[in-house]
């Protein structure tokens, strides 16, 4: 098993079974994850205990053709008319269907940036009893996801996140000091894919990308209070017709606004730490 099928074991085993028992049932299935949190890892573990079924992985990358095209050539379905000429898109369409039955299963990954006219397709699919795992990172509340059932993944603990980058550090040889680690993984908050990617970064010396983490001088709140402060010293000034309350409110507020600019330096110049040293 690869290291990155036991992260999803070690993460995901509820779900995992939870989505066998409704594939066994002749179900088909929504999985609901964020963007790196191991959507297609949970696919892949799922492939591997599956027996009986014909299946087709396919992501939609801006062409409905060529999606198409990759679901029929998995399942080994001819897509050329009798003259070995191209079909066309319906054409396609109901070649495929016509040669799926309820042992034909379909992974649609990333299925929230398929097409309408593919996922209607799907629809037709589902109805005839093809069973689908759709993975998505957002339900989107109509066609073929409201007609399957839905699974969210959970979120990882810390703990599960420190173990995926203690994992990852191993695999790559590479060390470093508790304090980074604990560091590191304020960067990657709950996604196993940030958790990873950062590691490796780590291990190449490469710098945090900027706005990546928190680990700067935030003068904002001080900033924020002190115009408030002398904003109100000047109208003051005004309603007490005092000129000198007006223009000394005037000179900090200058004075205040050029050190929220002088704040942000210093927070561009804390960016340039190297991850992988120390």
């Amino acid at each position: 098993m690869s290291a990155a099928m036991g992260y999803c074991v070690d993460l995901y085993a509820k779900e995992l079974r939870e989505i066998m028992v409704l594939i066994r049932g002749q179900k088909s299935v929504l999985v609901i994850g964020e963007a790196g949190s191991g959507k297609t890892t949970v696919a892949e573990r799922l492939l591997e205990r599956l027996n009986g079924f014909k299946v087709a992985i396919a992501s939609y990358e801006g062409s409905s053709r060529q999606t198409l095209m990759l679901i029929a050539e998995q399942l080994e379905i001819p897509i050329t008319n009798a003259k070995d000429k191209p079909l066309n898109m319906d054409q396609m369409k109901g070649v495929i269907t016509r040669g799926c039955n309820k042992k034909t299963f379909i992974v649609c990954d990333n299925c929230h940036r398929w097409p309408s006219s593919l996922r209607y397709w799907l629809e037709g699919l589902h109805a005839k009893g093809v069973i689908l795992l759709v993975l998505a990172i957002e339900d989107v509340r109509r066609d073929i996801f409201l007609r399957l059932v839905k699974v969210h993944l959970s979120t990882p603990t810390e703990d599960q996140i420190r173990e995926i980058m203690t994992r990852e550090a191993v695999l790559l040889s590479f060390s470093f000091s508790d304090g980074k680690l604990a560091y590191l993984q304020q960067l990657a908050g709950s996604n196993p894919m940030i958790a990873k990617g950062l590691v490796q970064e780590a291990c190449l010396g490469r710098y945090a990308e900027e706005g990546q983490h928190n680990r700067y001088i935030n003068v904002a709140p001080f900033v924020n209070a002190v115009l408030i402060c002398f904003g109100t010293v000047r109208f003051l000034g005004i309603g007490l017709s005092d000129r000198s309350l007006y223009v000394l409110g005037g000179m900090i507020m200058l004075l205040t606004i050029s050190l929220r600019y002088i704040g942000n330096g210093l927070n561009q110049a804390s960016r340039k730490k190297p991850l992988g040293k120390g």
